[in-house]
């Protein structure tokens, strides 16, 4: 069965597996919102972790590492069954507890994924990059409140020198806006205040800004006023820009399609009416 790319994959890209065969603790996992202030599960997994024999420390990270690559190759099932395995190891590994999540998410199943993730927070406590994908998982599945409430509080964690990475959640945050702005069972008045926020937030930035916010904004504001042209425009616009960088933009592509404003490769499933291209 094919899957639908998403948008976690560029979550997962920054908190899965930053993996390194030749460190035995459990490093470089999502940190606490204060770094000096670790949560007492975090600690106590990280010593229970030391005290595993330094032969099985390095094996479950070579084994994490390559549950990684699977994920990264597409390669959903086989990354899900490493976890399973990995998690008979160590079970309180957050980039394994993450990845598995992000595993739930690429086969659609939300609720697991949200497990995983709530888990994975309750162990590390509120880091960027849980909380991001704890955010993802409320987008994909069009809880717009949800996912505004998320996406604002992992701003609100975002370093500043973390300039793509809160651009990409100031899109979504503006996205959610798009979303609670067509939600019928708000009033006229509260959809009318979502629609007026998109459309500052729209108009954060400008075409000198270092990031693709302002052509990928600008179009979903001019698909959600169903100027299909006009967005297609911004959007082949941004592709230009981009174009020696695929990369940069693969997460901008990727939440576009999930929020429905670009065709998908793997079927037309969005919420949202897709523009023709």
């Amino acid at each position: 069965m094919e899957m639908k790319k998403l948008a976690l994959i560029t979550s997962l890209a920054l908190l899965s597996p930053q993996l390194m065969a030749q460190e035995a603790k459990p490093a470089d996992t999502a940190a606490p919102k204060k770094a000096n202030e670790p949560t007492e599960r975090y600690k106590k997994a990280i010593n229970a972790f030391s005290n595993l024999p330094e032969e099985t420390r390095v094996e479950f990270l070579k084994k994490r590492n390559e549950a990684g690559v699977l994920f990264q190759n597409k390669r959903i099932f086989e990354a899900l069954e490493a976890t399973r395995e990995l998690n008979e190891i160590f079970p309180d590994d957050p980039q394994v507890i993450n990845l598995r999540g992000a595993c739930y998410v690429e086969l659609r199943d939300f609720p697991k994924a949200m497990e995983q993730f709530i888990l994975s927070k309750e162990i590390t406590g509120p880091s960027l990059n849980v909380v991001f994908n704890i955010g993802e998982v409320a987008f994909v599945s069009g809880d717009w409140k949800k996912s505004l409430e998320i996406f604002t509080e992992a701003l609100s964690l975002a370093p500043e020198k973390a300039m793509q990475m809160k651009r990409l959640v100031e899109f979504k945050i503006m996205l959610s806006h798009i979303g609670l702005s067509k939600d019928e069972s708000l009033s006229a008045d509260q959809r009318q205040q979502h629609a007026k926020k998109a459309k500052e937030l729209a108009a954060l930035y400008d075409f000198r800004d270092d990031s693709p916010y302002y052509y990928y904004a600008n179009a979903a504001l001019q698909y959600s006023l169903d100027n299909k042209d006009k967005g297609l425009e911004y959007l082949n616009k941004g592709r230009r820009v981009y174009s020696g960088s695929a990369q940069t933009i693969a997460s901008w592509e990727d939440t576009m399609t999930e929020f429905g404003y670009i065709k998908s490769y793997y079927g037309n499933e969005q919420k949202n009416t897709s523009p023709e291209q």
